[in-house]
């Protein structure tokens, strides 16, 4: 679930060439025990990194027809794994871990409060 949320979120912003990227970091997102929390990171970042490849790269009229069908993809596929892999995977994953085990802490003491912060 959380490859295919990250894959649409980065489609919502770069349409189809953000759309590989960002299923790329969803599924590095889970490896790293990101989750969901990583999934939304991963999704925003492959979509605006493969926005702003779009907007900046030109290129010369031979190969613009590759550029929303492999460039675009590979060079935002890598800066969003390599950031995913090296800078957002371990705080978010760390976040993710005290979040669960602030909630499961919280499960038969304080049930009202519990079904509040799940509601919101």
């Amino acid at each position: 679930m959380v490859p295919v949320l990250a894959g649409f979120i980065a489609f919502s912003i770069a349409d189809r060439p953000g759309l590989a990227p960002g299923l790329i970091g969803g599924m590095l997102a889970s490896s790293t025990g990101a989750g969901f929390l990583g999934g939304i990171v991963a999704g925003f970042l492959a979509g605006y990194t493969a926005k702003f490849i779009a907007d900046k790269l030109e290129l010369p009229d031979s190969m613009a027809a590759l550029k929303p069908i492999l460039i675009i993809p590979l060079l935002s596929s890598l800066v969003t794994g390599l950031v995913m892999i090296y800078i957002v995977g371990g705080p978010v994953a760390g976040i993710m871990t005290s979040l669960t085990e602030f909630l499961n802490s919280m499960g038969s003491t304080n049930a009202v409060l519990l079904g509040a912060i799940l509601g919101a």
